[in-house]
């Protein structure tokens, strides 16, 4: 709702806006007419460095366009203007390009028209060439030309190569070096160059555009040499190849990410920083989530480690349908969200989604479903909705929320003894241990009355509290420190590791889970008194087994899990573990 009201004033405030300065609006929505533009030299060379805009000769502006930002490479260096109204309009090149008259043409448009324009100027001076990559063009990298000023360089005239790796520049009589920014070939990546093949600007290789000359410079660019490299190839179940797959790998331990997309073959190469194992996840092109997630060997410095054919699946029950739910009646309102719930023809959970009272928030999309009948359930209102997907169908339908008869709101208060005072997620579970609601701020409007568990995290710590909803009243939860501490390390290898650290109740259905530090150390707060055993295990981002890979479950003081050290947590007491490994 408050959403909505901030939409609609800043609606009110452009359009009073455009009314006081008297402005028409540039494109008409029902004009059909479209330019495009391009400029060439003497010589034919396509120049890419200037912006050229487009005047209405009825309207006090159409709009303008930048070469450089707008045209992709390989497409001749069109500009194109679509949707404008029928007309007559200048074009104009706003750097100082050609002769006066060069810079300026006319051209005239019906309805329906495109057309398009080539405008010829004449270059006093040029710099053009090519960037390769050994005997491969490196296409779509700025290039830019600096001019000697004195013991430095000035930035002067920029474009980008088109597809075949070409660039051509207009400039004024000087001393020049070029540089050319970082790029892409196939599956390795360039560093930025400049002329002559090298990474300094003081090694560059300079040279002289005199009046009236035009000097063809190529550039070798300079290929990036990671510290090693991962490779492999992805393939399906039945050993066929996928391309266009997205490989992200991120490093086990610290914050190195390398990503690239599978070829024709299914063939990546991940040129990676930090040594060390790797997480791989995969993503399939307009297909959802792979479940595969590999933990790679380790990574040796100016090595590449290959890991042959990795076999990929997605989610059971994928496919291509589509399923659209539009949600009415009372959802969550600005601090809180109603989740809503997707489970197969078993009752078996798939997926999760967010809704809220919002235009565009008030609807739920599950993609990459396979054929069959799927329910849509929302636990907040107990309300569920059974519906059949065809294969490559999409499938839109409604559901109205119902308020319950019998409801209160809840308020959340921070005790001042608290150390944590904000929280990453706020949540409500029901009985049936469904999460039911989830808040970014600390109330919930309209919840059925019964009996909840509320659950807080925050960088460190979970706070989990009981909490009793009463029909008609606002109910107040203070949140206060209690429970006790389970502190210790994990180690791999003799060296620390951030596995996922597990207490599971003796006894009782308790269980608390936390992912270690980089160092392997971890402390779990807010731990219920009582005897616990303890699981490490090696964990994905996600939180899930590895399915290639990954270290074995370990357990404290014991080889199995009935054989490992029973522990006591206190309360208000830490109890302090001895180091933890991975074998």
């Amino acid at each position: 709702m408050f959403r909505r009201l901030i939409a609609a004033l800043l609606a009110g405030l452009l359009t009073l806006a455009g009314l006081v300065a008297g402005t028409a609006p540039a494109y008409s929505a029902e004009a059909t007419a479209s330019i495009a533009v391009q400029v060439r030299t003497q010589d034919d060379q396509v120049i890419r460095q200037s912006r050229v805009d487009l005047e209405s000769l009825e309207r006090e502006d159409a709009g303008s366009g930048d070469l450089l930002v707008v045209t992709p490479v390989g497409s001749g260096g069109w500009t194109r203007y679509t949707g404008i109204a029928p007309g007559s309009y200048r074009l104009v090149i706003r750097d100082l390009l050609g002769t006066e008259a060069e810079r300026t043409a006319l051209v005239t448009v019906a309805a329906g028209e495109s057309v398009k324009v080539t405008m010829r100027i004449t270059a006093a001076q040029t710099i053009s060439g090519r960037v390769t990559l050994g005997s491969k063009p490196v296409a779509g990298v700025a290039v830019t030309a600096r001019s000697r000023f004195g013991k430095g360089y000035l930035n002067g005239a920029r474009t980008k190569t088109d597809a075949d790796g070409r660039y051509a520049l207009v400039v004024s009589p000087g001393t020049f070096v070029l540089r050319i920014a970082k790029g892409v070939v196939g599956q390795e990546a360039t560093k930025t160059t400049y002329s002559g093949g090298v990474t300094s600007e003081a090694a560059a290789k300079s040279f002289v555009v005199a009046p009236g000359g035009h000097v063809t410079e190529n550039v070798p660019a300079v290929r990036v040499v990671p510290p090693a490299k991962i490779t492999g190839r992805v393939v399906d179940r039945a050993g066929r190849p996928l391309g266009r797959v997205d490989v992200h790998g991120r490093a086990i331990i610290g914050d190195n990410q390398a990503r690239w997309r599978s070829d024709a073959n299914g063939r990546f190469t991940l040129g990676v920083k930090g040594l060390g194992a790797y997480e791989l996840s995969f993503r399939g092109p307009d297909q959802g989530n792979y479940t595969t997630t590999v933990k790679t060997a380790k990574v040796r410095k100016g090595k590449t480690l290959d890991l042959g054919d990795v076999t990929i699946d997605r989610p059971a029950g994928s496919g291509t349908s589509t399923l659209y739910i539009a949600f009415s009646g009372p959802m969550g309102q600005d601090s809180y969200t109603t989740p809503v719930y997707l489970l197969d023809s078993r009752g078996n959970f798939l997926e999760e989604q967010q809704i809220w009272e919002d235009p565009g928030a008030d609807e739920a999309v599950f993609r990459f479903l396979a054929a069959g009948t799927y329910e849509v359930y929302v636990p907040s209102t107990r309300q569920s909705l059974e519906v059949a997907v065809g294969a490559g169908e999409t499938v839109n339908t409604k559901l109205t929320l119902t308020m319950p008869a019998k409801r209160g709101d809840l308020k959340i208060k921070i005790g001042r003894h608290l150390k944590d005072k904000h929280f990453l997620d706020t949540e409500l579970w029901n009985s049936s241990n469904v999460r039911i609601a989830r808040a970014n701020g600390l109330k919930f409007y309209d919840m059925r009355a019964g009996t909840y568990t509320l659950r807080l995290r925050a960088s460190e710590r979970e706070y989990v509290r009981k909490v009793t909803v009463r029909a008609g009243r606002t109910t107040t939860v203070v949140i206060n420190p209690a429970g006790g501490q389970v502190a210790g390390r994990i180690k791999a290898g003799g060296k620390g590791y951030p596995g996922t650290v597990i207490l599971k109740g003796v006894g009782t259905s308790a269980r608390y889970e936390r992912k270690a530090k980089d160092s392997g150390r971890f402390v779990l707060g807010e731990i219920a008194p009582g005897r616990y055993r303890v699981i490490v295990r090696d964990a994905s981002r996600m939180g899930a087994t590895f399915t290639v890979g990954g270290f074995r479950d370990a357990y404290y003081q014991g080889k199995t899990l009935k054989k490992s050290r029973v522990i006591t947590v206190k309360k208000g007491k830490t109890t302090r573990l001895a180091t933890i490994s991975f074998s």
